[in-house]
C-alpha cells in the first residue's frame, strides 16, 4: 500500500488516511458460529490509518534482523489428525 501511494505521489494526511484491511473472517476460522460472531461484532477492525500501516511496516522490517539473530533451536512436528 505504501509503495502504491508513493508511486502515485499521493500525500494523504498520515493520521486520517484509512486503508481497508485485506483479511476475511475465513482467514482465521471456518467454524460457522465463529464466522457469525465475527460478522456481527461491532468492534471488529475494518480500516487502519496510514500511520498504523507505516508503523506495522517498520516493525516488520525490524523483525527481519531480529529473526536472523535468533539462535534458539526449534523442533517442529508437522502432522495431520
Amino acid at each position: 500500500m505504501l509503495e502504491m501511494i508513493a508511486s502515485f505521489k499521493i500525500k494523504p494526511e498520515r493520521n486520517h488516511a484509512c486503508i481497508p484491511i485485506p483479511l476475511e473472517a475465513t482467514d482465521f476460522t471456518l467454524i460457522d458460529e465463529w464466522l457469525d460472531f465475527i460478522e456481527k461484532d461491532p468492534l471488529k477492525t475494518t480500516l487502519v490509518t496510514l500511520k498504523s500501516v507505516s508503523i506495522m511496516d517498520e516493525i516488520q522490517e525490524l523483525s527481519w534482523s531480529a529473526m536472523l539473530q535468533n539462535r534458539v533451536p526449534v523442533l517442529a512436528i508437522m502432522a495431520e489428525h
